[in-house]
């Protein structure tokens, strides 16, 4: 039974919704408490650089306001449309709520809308808590039951004219003010349209750099193999080769491997951080990333075998930015959606673990041919323990919950160096298989990543600090290659310690294989004297 205030309260809502201007009043009241829940945490978080702050970012906030309302006002035209539109519109707006609040993302960033519409099964999972099913749960409810109240007294024909009537008078005001910051629910059409110009962009034709000319010395390189691994959100920091206290890189320690501790990654996400690692763009020219081939067809160019071997996601779909280099290659092989061999694997629950590219690796290591090798690692991506084995659980206690703002900081921070630990592992493996033969290997993680600092987890896009811009990155050359180019030995050695921006790596690998190309400048080579303006 209704309670005499929800009653009372009910006769309120019915008294004032048959009232001339009652229905666009609750439409209005409703647009003024969305934006309140949706849109003011975005405003307090980023307010507005310009003039009075303060001052500023409240007005702006309130002129958000009439656009939430003519968007609800325009959709409550026809009852069937208002209700779906309204809870389909709450029901994403909770969703992102809950990432805005614990991840700090802005929804209207590009690279935010990509991380959400490209997350695979085992990624989302991840971030799936009891706490972001209890919000959007909430909130849904109680747009159910403020629909079924408002729907119940629903009359099209007797206030329509009014709400056209202030549709028509809010237009003007909707042009002027959709583009001077984005808010829910305008956000989602705002993004949608950034990243269908995005894929237009990645699915373009690109120049083949490989028509550049370019040589490559075959009778000192004939056997040689360059592998190249792309780490997943590996600190610097965070690796004892670096200073940091615990034990965690104990076998690329042992192998003498060379670390560059102070590579700037730029961005703190893939799909910004790994073209920029492949192709001769640099932050002054950044869109070479969507315009030329990588590296990889150069290699091709000169008789080596490439092979891009993927722990990450599908290198085949086209909405990644990344899959079209991986496509370069003459041999892919995807690892983590290829287990239909195996009963009852599950992307989603399953640990995936980089070890797995290792047989794939072995058995391009029989190709009697010079050879590149690409691999993508899982690596240090959240959930952290299920990218290692239960043996390399070192510290404890870890923190296992989905959401991760809830983790207590020392559990979050052992859960995450055991996966840095078997990083190290992982890479000294692939180390092992080579140390007989003419090969150099060059390990840089993608980004880094949060781990609590000021509030901040995960790697966000839109936010450049030193936690998530400063990946690990390291060299290894075996006996016979050194032997072979001294030089660049010698020049890594004294380029290790300089800060350097990650696009640095198209330009080194080329050198690293002898490659002169037109493509590249070996001044931004670790394996050559480097300008003077790196220090």
């Amino acid at each position: 039974m209704l309670t005499p205030t929800f009653k009372r309260l009910f006769k309120t809502f019915k008294s004032l919704q048959n009232s001339k201007y009652g229905d666009i009043i609750i439409i209005l009241v409703f647009s003024v408490i969305y934006s309140l829940v949706f849109n003011a945490i975005d405003f307090i978080r980023y307010p507005v650089k310009y003039g009075n702050t303060f001052v500023n970012t409240i007005l702006l906030f309130i002129l958000s306001i009439p656009l939430v309302f003519y968007f609800f006002l325009a959709a409550s035209i026809n009852k069937i449309l208002f209700t779906i539109v309204t809870i389909v519109t709450t029901f994403l707006s909770s969703v992102l709520l809950y990432f805005i609040i614990v991840y700090k993302i802005r929804i209207y960033l590009l690279d935010t809308f990509i991380l959400l519409l490209q997350t695979n099964p085992h990624e989302a999972k991840g971030v799936i808590s009891f706490d972001l099913v209890l919000m959007v749960l909430s909130i849904t409810i109680i747009t159910v039951v403020f629909l079924y109240f408002y729907n119940k007294h629903y009359n099209n024909a007797t206030y329509n004219r009014y709400k056209i009537t202030f549709i028509l008078f809010l237009s003007p005001m909707l042009f002027m003010l959709y583009f001077s910051r984005p808010v829910m629910p305008y956000a989602f059409f705002y993004a949608i349209n950034m990243y269908n110009k995005y894929q237009t962009i990645i699915n373009q034709p690109r120049t083949d750099i490989s028509r550049l000319p370019s040589s490559f010395n075959e009778e000192k390189n004939k056997d040689l193999t360059v592998v190249f691994i792309i780490g997943e959100a590996a600190r610097a920091d965070h690796f004892s080769i670096n200073g940091y206290p615990r034990k965690t890189s104990p076998h690329i320690e042992k192998l003498q491997v060379i670390s560059l501790p102070n590579i700037n990654s730029i961005y703190g996400v893939t799909n910004k951080v790994v073209p920029l690692m492949l192709t001769r763009a640099t932050i002054e020219n950044e869109d070479i990333t969507f315009k030329e081939t990588s590296f990889v067809s150069i290699f091709n160019k000169h008789g080596f075998t490439t092979a891009w071997i993927s722990n990450q996601d599908l290198i085949d779909n086209s909405y990644s930015n990344i899959a079209s280099f991986a496509n370069e290659a003459s041999i892919k092989k995807q690892i983590i959606w290829n287990k239909t061999d195996k009963k009852d694997f599950s992307v989603t629950h399953s640990n995936i673990l980089d070890e797995n590219m290792l047989p794939e690796l072995d058995n391009l290591l029989t190709i009697d041919n010079r050879k590149l090798i690409i691999l993508h690692c899982m690596g240090s991506h959240w959930e952290f323990h299920k990218h290692y084995p239960d043996t390399f659980k070192m510290f404890t206690p870890i923190c296992t919950t989905s959401n991760v703002s809830r983790c207590k900081l020392d559990e979050l921070v052992n859960n995450y160096d055991n996966s840095i630990l078997y990083a190290d592992y992982f890479i000294s493996q692939v180390i092992k298989r080579l140390i007989n033969k003419n090969a150099i290997v060059i390990y840089c993680s993608d980004h880094g990543e949060f781990l609590g600092e000021d509030g901040y987890y995960g790697h966000i896009p839109g936010i450049q600090r030193k936690e998530i811009t400063n990946p690990a990155m390291f060299v290894w050359m075996s006996d016979e290659y050194k032997k072979k180019n001294p030089e660049k030995y010698n020049n890594l050695l004294r380029n290790k310690n300089k800060q350097l921006p990650n696009y640095v790596i198209f330009h080194s690998i080329l050198d690293a294989a002898s490659i002169h190309s037109e493509a590249a400048d070996n001044s931004l080579s670790i394996f050559s004297k480097m300008s003077a303006t790196h220090n």
